[in-house]
C-alpha cells in the first residue's frame, strides 16, 4: 500500500536555508537580506558610538552582518533584480554605518 506524498514547493530548514523546487531563489534571497537588515539594526548603539573607530565598524560589518546575507550564496540561482537587491542592501549597510541621510547622497 503506497502512499503517495506532497510536494512541497519552498521549504525553510531550522531557519537557516530555504529549499525550493523551482530554481528561483529571490524569495530565499529577499529572506536572507531581511534577517541581516534586522541585525544591522539591532547594532545601532555600535554604528552610532563614537569611541569606536570605522575599520572596526567595517569589520564587524564584514564579520557579522555580510555573512548572514550572503548564508548558501553559492547555491543560489541569481537574476539581475536579485544581484541589485544584494547591492543596494550593501549600500544600505554603509550608509546606516556611516550615518548618511538617504537624501544627503
Amino acid at each position: 500500500m503506497a502512499k503517495s506524498l506532497a510536494k512541497i514547493r519552498f521549504l525553510v530548514y531550522i531557519h537557516l536555508w530555504a529549499f525550493t523546487n523551482n530554481n528561483n531563489d529571490s524569495k530565499e534571497i529577499r529572506r536572507r537580506i531581511a534577517i541581516a537588515k534586522q541585525a544591522t539594526v539591532s547594532l545601532t548603539t555600535i554604528w552610532k558610538d563614537k569611541c569606536i573607530t570605522l575599520s572596526t565598524k567595517l569589520k564587524i560589518l564584514h564579520c557579522l552582518i555580510f555573512p548572514i546575507a550572503t548564508y548558501g550564496a553559492e547555491c543560489w540561482v541569481t537574476k539581475k533584480v536579485d544581484r541589485k537587491r544584494q547591492q543596494s542592501f550593501e549600500l544600505w549597510c554603509y550608509h546606516r554605518l556611516l550615518r548618511i541621510s538617504w537624501t544627503e547622497h
